[in-house]
């Protein structure tokens, strides 16, 4: 299994809620019809922070998965997929499209942290990651994972850093219990030298089209 993600910022004099209504509606629909999906998940920004250097500025992730690259590929030249760009530019200004590692078993959850480590990351492992992140936040292991971006591509930059290199979601059932874990790791991230060089925080509600595997 290998999983795709997509990370953007939302066109420029569009706020959020116009920014989340066209994208968890006809583009949605859009990207629903690409052949061979195993999973399929919008992570819609409510809070964002810069918690390392210049950070990155993004208003939502997808999260895409496919049995392998011949799947992934075969979906990325249906129709479906070929009517995206032109619907992006009604919403989105900026979108860099992310490679990642393997298609880890994601954890499940109403709604998430996400934790972008930016280009000119210290090199930290993301055993070192998962590490830090269970000291500053006392999360339950099984409600972490984190991806290694093998790879990008930009349409156009995204304001800050420019892209991740390592990207780490927390889940939670609880609104108030995500908005708590944010501000113990931006206090941690502050505090102490965290094991990356230029980070942000984004809090997100999540919205399953397809229901990944094993989530």
């Amino acid at each position: 299994m290998i999983k795709r993600i997509t990370i953007f910022a939302r066109r420029d004099g569009l706020d959020r809620r116009a920014f989340s209504a066209h994208w968890s509606g006809p583009h949605r629909a859009i990207a629903a019809g690409m052949p061979n999906i195993l999973g399929y998940r919008q992570n819609h920004a409510l809070d964002a922070w810069t918690i390392a250097g210049e950070g990155l500025v993004i208003d939502g992730m997808a999260e895409l998965w496919f049995a392998d690259d011949v799947a992934m590929a075969a979906a990325l030249a249906s129709p479906a997929a070929a009517a995206l760009p032109a619907d992006e530019l009604d919403f989105m200004r900026a979108i860099t499209l992310c490679r990642i590692a393997e298609g880890l078993r994601p954890p499940a959850g109403q709604c998430k942290l996400i934790l972008l480590a930016g280009s000119g990351s210290r090199g930290a492992s993301t055993a070192q990651l998962a590490d830090w992140l269970g000291a500053c936040t006392d999360l339950d292991p099984r409600r972490i994972g984190i991806d290694r971006v093998l790879a990008t591509a930009t349409r156009e930059a995204l304001p800050g850093a420019g892209k991740p290199d390592v990207i780490a979601s927390l889940l939670f059932d609880d609104m108030t219990d995500a908005q708590d874990c944010a501000a113990r790791i931006i206090k941690a991230a502050r505090s102490a030298s965290p094991p990356f060089a230029s980070a942000s925080l984004m809090l997100a509600d999540v919205l399953t089209v397809v229901p990944p595997p094993c989530s």
